[in-house]
């Protein structure tokens, strides 16, 4: 895993980039193999077998995509622009999953998140681009079941035709983009150290860092250690 924000510095990377194609739009969208990633669960105390996906580089400062998605829980459509005029002082977009257990490992702070963000008027939104043939679990149904039953402090959508991740560059589930209240890029990371079947502690802090360093008009903290996940299940024609 990269542990620098400026990963175009690596060769390893430049080859990476070269696997990707943009549309006019200036949507980036990585090409993929049509094998599935297999995720097998192998016992109850080993979590899940399965390949890790880290998170792409966004330039920081960059603008961030409107979207307007489905929240099954209201079956109302969400935007992005009216998170942001609701709340004022920015939005942290998460990609994220019900099925995925990097997502699971964290999903008490994700709620507390939800929480403190609402309390320092920044704005949060869960989204799930996930294929939900390949997983049922993260279907309308169930994101609004998960939604209803644990997600209840900001808005869980759904991203049909998995657009807003290509627009994103989203990769993998968790994914954090946090916007200030101009909407521009002021972090990329990862929430914290801990993963599935580590000792590490959930705190949350490198999350919570750039976001108290936002909300005090410092600059982006440096290095922004890529998040890692389970990745996102794309559509066979994708």
């Amino acid at each position: 895993m990269l542990f620098v924000t400026n990963f175009s510095l690596f060769p390893a990377v430049r080859q990476f980039r070269k696997s990707l194609t943009r549309k006019p739009s200036g949507t980036i969208i990585r090409k993929y193999s049509k094998s599935r990633d297999k995720e097998t669960e192998v016992s109850n105390l080993a979590l899940w077998a399965m390949i890790k996906t880290s998170s792409l580089e966004l330039p920081l400062g960059s603008l961030a995509p409107d979207f307007r998605l489905l929240e099954p829980k209201t079956n109302t459509y969400i935007s992005l622009l009216e998170l942001n005029m609701q709340h004022g002082q920015g939005v942290l977009v998460v990609f994220m999953c019900n099925h995925c257990p990097f997502v699971r490992h964290i999903s008490e702070q994700l709620v507390q998140l939800g929480i403190y963000l609402k309390s320092q008027k920044i704005a949060m939104v869960g989204i799930s681009s996930n294929d939900p043939s390949q997983f049922p679990e993260d279907s309308v149904e169930c994101i609004k079941e998960r939604a209803e039953t644990l997600y209840t402090t900001f808005p869980y959508v759904f991203d049909e035709t998995q657009q807003v991740a290509k627009a994103y560059g989203a990769v993998c589930t968790p994914e954090f983009f946090l916007f200030d209240g101009n909407l521009s890029l002021y972090y990329h990371g990862q929430l914290d150290d801990s993963r599935p079947n580590s000792t590490v502690p959930r705190t949350g802090k490198d999350l919570r860092n750039a976001v108290d360093r936002m909300i005090q008009g410092k600059t982006p903290p440096f290095p922004q250690t890529p998040s890692v996940g389970c990745s996102i299940k794309w559509k066979r024609d994708t």
